[in-house]
Order: C-alpha cells, then sequence, then structure tokens
C-alpha cells in the first residue's frame, strides 16, 4: 500500500513562485518515490493544475509524512498579528503532525525573527520537533540556528531556494517557440521585462522607477520591453501597473504579456536580456535561467535571496531605498548586457532539498533525534 505524503505550503494562491517551488518538489518527489502525493488545504484551481489530489481530514490522519515546501512562511513579517496567522498556518500543521507520530520537514523555507520575541517562542514549540528543517539562504540558517540550538545540530541544514535546483533545461519546446513568438514581435535586438506589483502611481518608489524608464528608453530605439505579471486573477495592481507604464512609454516598443502561465512565463524569463521586478521568484526563477535579475522588493526576505546568489546590490528595499539607490539600480538594469551563471554551489544546495524531501518520504520509523518532548 502506498504511504500518503501531504505537501503543505500557500496552495490558495496561483502565484507564480508558490505554484513554481510546489511543481519542482511535486515533479521530484513522483519521480524519486511511489508515495501518493496530496494538497493540503490547496484551492480548486491548483488542484487542476498540479494534478494531485486534496488531502481530507481522514488523509491527514492517514498520513505518513508532512512537507512543508518552499516560500518565505516565517520570512514575511507583517507585524505581531501577520505573524502569528503566518506560524498558525504554517507551523501548527507540523506540530500536530508531530503529535500523530509523523515524520515532518520543512523545506526549502525562508525565516526570520519575528517581530515579538514570544512569538519566536511559539515558532520554536510548533517546529522544534521537525525531523529535517532545511531553510534556504544564510540568514534563515542562522535565525534557526539560533533559535533551536544545539538540541538541533544536524537537522538545520543550510540549503538554497528550490528555483534554483532547475535550469533552462527544464522548460519545453512549446514552451521555448512560444517565448520566441513574443519577443519576436517586438522586434528588437534587446529585450528587457519588466514586472511591478503596483501602478507607478500607487507609490513614489514606483513613479521614480517609471520617471527612469520613461527617460533612458526613450534614447533606446532599439530596446523593447515585455510588461509582466505573475498573478492570474485576484486583485488587478499588476494590470493596472502595466498600462500605465506602457502609456508612460509611447516611444517605446512595449507588449504587455498577461500572466501565462509558470512554464511560459519561466520560458519568457529565460529569453529576455534583464528584468526589473518587485517579486521574489520572478527574479529568482530568472536567475536559474541565466538572465540577471533587478528587485525592488517589498519585503526583507528578498535581500536575503540576493545575497544568497551574490548579487546584493541588484536589490533594494522600497520603503527604504533613496532616490539615488533607486536610480543606480534601474540604470544598471537598463545597461546590463551578458547573461548570469548561478554558482554551483547554489544549485547544489537547492537540489540538496530535494534530496532531502525524498529521504523523508523514504525513511522508516523516526529518523530524527531532536528533543519532541513539549
Amino acid at each position: 500500500m502506498k504511504s500518503k505524503v501531504l505537501l503543505h505550503g500557500m496552495h490558495r494562491s496561483p502565484n507564480f513562485g508558490d505554484v513554481l517551488l510546489t511543481q519542482i518538489l511535486r515533479d521530484h518527489l513522483l519521480k524519486s518515490c511511489d508515495d501518493e502525493l496530496l494538497l493540503l488545504a490547496p484551492s480548486e484551481e491548483l488542484v487542476r493544475e498540479l494534478g494531485l489530489r486534496e488531502a481530507k481530514f481522514g488523509d491527514f490522519l492517514a498520513s505518513d509524512t508532512l512537507i512543508l515546501g518552499g516560500g518565505g512562511f516565517f520570512q514575511r513579517v507583517d507585524g505581531p498579528l501577520g505573524s502569528l496567522k503566518a506560524v498558525t498556518k504554517y507551523a501548527l500543521p507540523l506540530f500536530l503532525a508531530r503529535i500523530l507520530g509523523k515524520r515532518t520537514a520543512i523545506i526549502g523555507a525562508g525565516a526570520a525573527a519575528m517581530p515579538r520575541r514570544w512569538l519566536d517562542l511559539v515558532f520554536k514549540r510548533m517546529v522544534k520537533g521537525c525531523d529535517i528543517i532545511a531553510v534556504r539562504d544564510q540568514a534563515s540558517f542562522d535565525y534557526v540556528c539560533t533559535l533551536l540550538g544545539v538540541a538541533a545540530e544536524g537537522k538545520i541544514h543550510r540549503v538554497s531556494d528550490l528555483a534554483f535546483s532547475i535550469d533552462e533545461s527544464w522548460l519545453g519546446a512549446v514552451e521555448r517557440a512560444w517565448a520566441s513568438d513574443v519577443i519576436r514581435k517586438l522586434g528588437t535586438t534587446r529585450v528587457l521585462g519588466v514586472h511591478l506589483s503596483e501602478p507607478p502611481s500607487s507609490n513614489p518608489s514606483y513613479e521614480a522607477i517609471a520617471a527612469l524608464l520613461e527617460s533612458h528608453l526613450a534614447l533606446e530605439p532599439d530596446t523593447g520591453v515585455l510588461l509582466l505579471e505573475d498573478h492570474p486573477f485576484g486583485p488587478k495592481q499588476q494590470a493596472a501597473a502595466q498600462a500605465e507604464l506602457q502609456r508612460r512609454l509611447p516611444n517605446s516598443k512595449v507588449l504587455i504579456v498577461p500572466y501565462p502561465g509558470v512554464e511560459r512565463l519561466a520560458a519568457l524569463l529565460a529569453s529576455i536580456d534583464a528584468v526589473l521586478t518587485s517579486k521574489l521568484h520572478v527574479a529568482l526563477c530568472a536567475a536559474s535561467m541565466g538572465t540577471m535579475p533587478f528587485a525592488v522588493a517589498k519585503h526583507r526576505k528578498n535581500l536575503a535571496s540576493f545575497a544568497d546568489i551574490g548579487i546584493a546590490s541588484n536589490c533594494c528595499l522600497l520603503d527604504e531605498a533613496d532616490s539615488d539607490q533607486i536610480a543606480a539600480i534601474v540604470s544598471r538594469f537598463l545597461r546590463h548586457e551578458g547573461s548570469l551563471a548561478v554558482d554551483n554551489d547554489v544549485r547544489n544546495r537547492a537540489r540538496k532539498a530535494l534530496v532531502l524531501a525524498s529521504e523523508i518520504t523514504h525513511a522508516s520509523g523516526d529518523i530524527c533525534t531532536l528533543d519532541h518532548s513539549a
């Protein structure tokens, strides 16, 4: 009889990064083991898109393993209330699974100090019994090691984001051909991607970015711009950003690209010369495909991931950066030439995360030496 493995994470959102990470983990586990994979609390759309069944209450009770895969679940700190919600939503199922004697793992996730000490202690209680805690950047690793202490030695692993386990070979011929057709429509020798979460009129920093793009691209007639989305529906800020940027760049060759799905967006990111984005996994997927990313980020977790691949200077925080920092990043983005070679150590750490996921599904009994007591 097949064992049941539950994949836990951000399965209620069809956001590009969330689906990409789940897809990478799903594909690896389907190839490496014969277990039945189920999604914990997914949307109906993601059940269809990922081809996995939703786990019911009985499946949770009958499951052998629960894996929280990918994402900045404990790294995007939105004040005490937001942090408490994150810990409850993502760490509590791990805690309950351990009480029921199941194997549990955190694979490729991020973590950071909570805004209140008591939240750190709640988080510690929830995850200290996990069999494997594999976090995706150095900042997350240092925090978890400090939080859990010597009792967790050998169970905390420094890995990289799961996006770095793939490269251009992950793309199919159909997706490559589609991306080539999109770029061909621009008719330019150089193509840049721009992806902003909100329109320029909504934020002074976004307005500054739009003004810089407007002034520079007016002098670059052979540079085309793809205005990208990473979410198929919901709040329409990204679509509004695309429309506003298109109006702001009347003298440039600009093409709006509505969200085309995970593989097609990845193919586009592999085919352009550089991308400027406000979302983490648009940037990391581009990097994994050899395209240089530049980011004006809304969350500090982006800084840790950019530092992980040695391009920390390509990322700044929207709310903290001054006009000179934003101008410098946009200027480098507009002038950038050449591909990005992600270090093999980064890729090997991402592959190690997938191997750890396989190992916990194959383990028999309790593979953990952590103190599981309350």
